[in-house]
């Protein structure tokens, strides 16, 4: 996760290679707020079975 408007293009198309390369899901953010962080983690979270949630 990071925040889009703290990263540079030339960043972010190394990311976007390094994520391909590995298959690794990434999520850009809008901004660097709380609000901003915690939105993925709560759609992160609803997609887990509720055996996992308790670890």
């Amino acid at each position: 996760m990071f925040p889009i408007g703290c990263i540079d293009h030339d960043s972010m198309n190394l990311l976007k290679r390094v994520r391909d390369r590995h298959q690794v899901r990434y999520h850009p953010l809008r901004t660097a707020s709380l609000a901003s962080f915690v939105e993925p983690m709560v759609r992160l979270h609803a997609g887990t079975t509720p055996a996992r949630r308790r670890r």
